[in-house]
């Protein structure tokens, strides 16, 4: 038999990947916490464990995900449950998160008006989700915030709503299958999120590494990359209060275009702003 030790040093997988995916099996056969992982890894794995190991070391060096094989993501400091219908969360995503959460502070602050917040593409919740659970115990926003998200999905809203329930937060939001705006009727928001597929359709990246394995429609508009920024800025004015504040997260070479979209729609001086990488990710302007 194998130890945990024996199995990192023999391993062709990444360090970081086969620490997750053993992290992950010990969990569920031995009942380990990620502290035992290390103080416990000489000890000899039961054969179903290695068993397992063995499929999942192998599914990973043909490139499925990390995520997808434990079925679980880490992001913004809740745990979401992912599967091959929703984009995996990345950490560049948690900026809009940010975003979103210090305007809905402010919005807390300036007056004691419902907050009406909308995130649209929701995949797997994760920015929606991410910003209730900051919020969940902030007396004000119990009371006042409430998120609207939606996908065109009937699959992603199933795993949007899993992770809303296990997280406890269905009082904050709510979900609703509509493509883009097209089934939200008359309502209006004080704030709209969204991370839309903006690789182009000929980007090689769409044919290497994870990305193989997420749903197309999550990554590509199947056009030039900009094809949804044009839908969501000129269909937004109808949906965003006056003064309301409009947030996309888009790849590092779009922010001028989206900037631009933003003007000629009547939006005001929009903002960019750059990820931990230093690249431009999240650009955001309110309308007059």
């Amino acid at each position: 038999m194998s130890s945990v030790k024996e199995l990192l040093t023999s391993t062709p997988l990444q360090s970081i990947d086969a620490k997750v995916l053993l992290s992950f099996l010990c969990h569920q056969f031995l009942g380990w916490s990620k502290s035992q992982l290390i103080s416990r890894d000489h000890e000899a794995l039961p054969e179903g464990l290695l068993l397992e190991w063995k499929r999942f070391e192998q599914q990973r060096l043909e490139g499925l995900p990390v995520a997808y094989l434990i079925g679980t993501k880490a992001f913004h400091n809740i745990e979401l449950q992912v599967n091959n219908s929703v984009l995996i969360p990345r950490p560049e995503t948690e900026l809009l998160v940010d975003f979103a959460i210090q305007e809905i502070e402010k919005r807390l602050s300036a007056d004691s008006e419902l907050i009406h917040c909308l995130d649209l593409g929701t995949g797997s919740g994760a920015i929606a989700l991410a910003i209730a659970f900051h919020f969940k115990d902030h007396p004000k926003a119990v009371e006042r915030l409430k998120i609207l998200a939606t996908d065109t999905s009937t699959e992603a809203l199933v795993t949007a709503e899993t992770n809303s329930a296990h997280l406890g937060l269905g009082h904050f939001v709510s979900f609703k299958q509509s493509d883009w705006f097209s089934t939200l009727g008359v309502q209006t928001f004080d704030l709209i999120i969204s991370n839309p597929p903006y690789i182009s359709k000929d980007d090689p990246h769409l044919k290497l590494g994870d990305l193989r394995f997420e749903p197309i429609s999550a990554l590509t508009d199947f056009s030039n990359g900009l094809a949804n920024y044009v839908e969501l800025i000129y269909s937004a004015k109808s949906f965003l209060l006056s003064g309301g504040c409009i947030a996309f997260e888009h790849g590092y070479n779009q922010s001028k275009e989206i900037s631009d979209l933003l003007l000629f729609e009547g939006f005001s001086s929009p903002q960019t702003l750059q990820d931990l990488a230093g690249l431009d990710r999240i650009t955001f302007s309110y309308l007059n």
